[in-house]
Order: C-alpha cells, then sequence, then structure tokens
C-alpha cells in the first residue's frame, strides 16, 4: 500500500496579489497595501501585503486599527469577483496534475498525490510541486506556497512554514517545505525559493 502523499498549495498574500492584479497602476505600487472593509465603516482586515505585516497589521484586525499601525498603507476593497476567478483558475491549474483536489477555502487546495509515483516516473514530489507553483505562475500570474507530508495536519504545517517572509530589508523567499520541516534546497533536489513572493 503507497504511503500517503499530501500536497497543500496555498496561494500567498492570495486578496492583495489579486487586488494588485486588478489595479496595477495603484495597488499595483504600492508595496503598504491592506485589502479589507472601510475604517469609516468599522471594517475589518482581510489581508495585508508582508511589507504591511511588518507593522502588525494582520488578517480580521479592525480597519481603523491597522491605520494606526501602518497610516501609509493603501487600502482597497476585496475584489470579489476576480479573486472568485482566480481561484477557478488555480484549481483548474492543479487538475492537470491530480485529479484529487479540494478547494478548502479561497486560496487553500488540497492535493492527494499517493499512488502518482509511476505516473510521474518516480519524479520527487518537490520536483512536481515546482512544476506546479511554476505552471500556478503562468497561468494565473499569482504564486502558491507549497508544504507536503503524510496528512493534510501536517502539509498545512508545512505549507505555512514555507510561506514567504518579509526581512528587514523588504526581501522576501518563499518555498515549499518537505513533511520532515526541513528547508528545500538545490542541493538536496528541493525547491528553491521563488522571486516573486
Amino acid at each position: 500500500m503507497s504511503t500517503r502523499r499530501i500536497l497543500l498549495a496555498d496561494a500567498d498574500a492570495f486578496y492583495v496579489a489579486v487586488a494588485r492584479l486588478v489595479d496595477p497602476e495603484g495597488a499595483g505600487k504600492a508595496p503598504l497595501l491592506i485589502v479589507g472593509g472601510s475604517a469609516d465603516h468599522r471594517g475589518v482586515v482581510t489581508s495585508a501585503s508582508y511589507e504591511a505585516r511588518r507593522y502588525g497589521v494582520q488578517s480580521a484586525m479592525p480597519m481603523a486599527r491597522a491605520l494606526r499601525l501602518c497610516p501609509e498603507a493603501m487600502v482597497v476593497p476585496v475584489p470579489m469577483a476576480v479573486c472568485v476567478q482566480k481561484g477557478r483558475e488555480i484549481r483548474h491549474t492543479l487538475q492537470q496534475f491530480t485529479p484529487v483536489v479540494e478547494q478548502a477555502s479561497s486560496d487553500e487546495f488540497y492535493l492527494d498525490m499517493t499512488g502518482t509515483e509511476k505516473l510521474y516516473h518516480n519524479e520527487t514530489l518537490q520536483q512536481t510541486a515546482q512544476r506546479m507553483r511554476e505552471a500556478v505562475k503562468e497561468a494565473t500570474e499569482l504564486t502558491v506556497s507549497i508544504g507536503g507530508g503524510t496528512s493534510r495536519v501536517v502539509a498545512k504545517l508545512a505549507a505555512g512554514v514555507a510561506k514567504p517572509r518579509s526581512s528587514e530589508s523588504g526581501a522576501r523567499s518563499s518555498g515549499t517545505k518537505t513533511p520532515n520541516s526541513e528547508p528545500l534546497t538545490p542541493n538536496s533536489g528541493s525547491l528553491p525559493p521563488s522571486s516573486n513572493g
């Protein structure tokens, strides 16, 4: 019996990334970007750019508080229709690798890769995940972080660790994590960091 091979593909700062695609001249040029409701109507933060998160801005935070923490941030509403469309595009792209794709939320997708070893000629799971990321980027202009493991819980934890991180210089890194939670590097045959966050 094959060992379970579960991946979680999680879009990076999904609502922020989509907002930037929708408005490249406005939101697309704002490093400090918050997506959500209006502070005047007790709105909350849906998502924030990695740069804004460095100021302490978090999802579900009252927008008024977020703007006190990061007063220079640009605030835009959630482009919901386009988010739904992009979610469908990501799922369709992932289904090219396995038919067993379950959308857990607007930007999270579980993939059951169990038994696909021969189909992919014993390609490592890291190599398959890298091709997934490249395919999603090409099809949607969005990036995803991917975590892998023998269960959904492990895959979700690994995807969280693989998420982009803003450094003090503003540089970001992202990638994929394996079940052993060790960073993947080109030298180990694993995934290099994405430059797109």
